[in-house]
């Protein structure tokens, strides 16, 4: 569905921590997906104590989200990088969605424990490849420091703006595509039902 990854070391934007930074990552597609499993790269550098985050799936965001926007929450465990440029394995943030068509946003948050560098990879020369009838829109996020408004009491609602940087974040979208019947073959599934209604009558009529 999306794939957005480096080969080589990559910059990131900072969750959580004192900044209370807050990153989304917004994506459209046509067609239903089942099986969907949602991964970002994250990391932090500070190995001394378990660091968590936060991940929020939402069709909407900004000041008139509601929990009725949210499709599924989840805390996740920051790995460990050597270096704040090292790269780490993708964490799965979810799995086993039915995503149908429209717009998605993949929020992602930090604890506020001082650590050392914690975020979301990005890289400028990222690649980026997107199945048929899937589009990507740049990240945005909220923190403290007067970019965007922070809604720490329901996340998704919060304003987001677009960095400055053309670093693009670092993540995965995969699922498979649902079967849906063609328009042709729909048509054929309701004219044999018709057909077997209209033999049923005849039998029940003699």
């Amino acid at each position: 569905m999306v794939s957005s990854t480096s080969p080589g070391p990559s910059a990131y934007m900072a969750l959580g921590g004192s900044f209370e930074r807050i990153v989304v990552q917004p994506w459209t597609q046509l067609e239903t997906y089942a099986n969907v499993q949602i991964a970002a790269e994250v990391f932090i550098t500070d190995g001394t104590s378990p660091h968590v985050g936060s991940a929020w799936l939402t069709n909407s965001v900004g000041a008139g989200a509601t929990n009725a926007n949210v499709i599924a929450t989840a805390d996740f465990t920051f790995p460990v990088a050597a270096t704040s440029s090292a790269a780490v394995p993708m964490t799965v943030m979810f799995g086993g969605l039915t995503l149908g068509p429209g717009t998605y946003y993949l929020i992602l948050t930090g604890d506020t424990v001082n650590a050392n560098a914690r975020g979301w990879r990005a890289n400028a020369a990222a690649t980026v490849v997107t199945a048929n009838g899937i589009t990507t829109e740049k990240q945005r996020f909220a923190d403290n420091l007067g970019f965007g408004v922070l809604n720490t009491g329901f996340v998704p609602a919060s304003t987001f703006v677009e960095p400055s940087s053309n670093a693009l974040l670092l993540f995965t979208v995969t699922g498979d595509l649902a079967n849906v019947p063609e328009p042709s073959g729909m048509a054929m599934v309701g004219l044999v039902g018709l057909l077997l209604v209209g033999f049923v009558r005849r039998v029940a009529a003699g």
